[in-house]
């Protein structure tokens, strides 16, 4: 089985991948992590075979900047009904992907997709904030699921805003990841559906009595 382990590239989130990544060689599998290029001193040091797909994104020089602080303010670790109003997942959302989730995804798409097409992997892995992996990932036809790098907040805020936007006339449900990830799905004849925000499946390591809902609920 042809395996690739996709993330952006960012120390922190891959090398929880690492040891999952090792047994599936053990097992025999063929495995490629697929990141932009500034991960391939990591990839390296672990063993593992690298595929630089895109151009480096700037997520941490924004930050460094400031500019970034501007989506810091929509904790998605919030659970309080009174806070987490139609108003502050709306504008938290958009915040956070343009000042993330684009910014990290959108310089390593194309070439992902690109990759997958001529590698035709079996099965993707993705974290859970590279949301590039699921598209290409379903162009290809490969089984995708995310590995979570902390408990799944992801998932339980998309449950609530998709809830809070079920309420509001339909006039204005606006959903900016929808809109984003739908607009680059599209561009490579993908058709938009949740589960390129929370996969087909999750892999989730932290222990049960400390974990929140799961994408199954959505």
């Amino acid at each position: 089985m042809r395996v690739l382990i996709a993330t952006q590239a960012e120390r922190t989130h891959f090398l929880g991948m690492v040891p999952l990544a090792w047994a599936l060689r053990a097992a025999g599998h063929e495995v490629r992590v697929a990141s932009q290029p500034h991960l391939l001193p990591v990839a390296t040091d672990a063993g593992l075979p690298f595929v630089p797909v895109g151009r480096d994104h700037y997520f941490a020089r924004v930050s460094r900047n400031g500019a970034a602080d501007r989506h810091l303010d929509f904790d998605m670790a919030e659970d309080r009904d009174e806070v987490l109003t139609w108003d502050h997942l709306r504008e938290g959302y958009g915040k956070v992907v343009t000042w993330w989730w684009r910014m990290v995804n959108d310089p390593m798409l194309d070439d992902l997709v690109s990759l997958c097409r001529e590698w035709r992997p079996d099965l993707v892995v993705w974290e859970p904030s590279t949301y590039a992996a699921p598209l290409a990932a379903e162009l290809c036809g490969a089984v995708h699921v995310r590995h979570l790098w902390s408990v799944d907040l992801f998932a339980r805020m998309r449950r609530r805003f998709l809830a809070r936007m079920a309420e509001q006339p339909a006039a204005e449900r606006e959903d900016p990841l929808a809109a984003w990830l739908g607009a680059r799905a599209a561009r490579h004849g993908v058709e938009y559906s949740e589960t390129l925000v929370h996969g087909q499946a999750t892999l989730e390591q932290i222990p049960a009595s400390l974990r929140v809902p799961t994408p199954h609920d959505l």
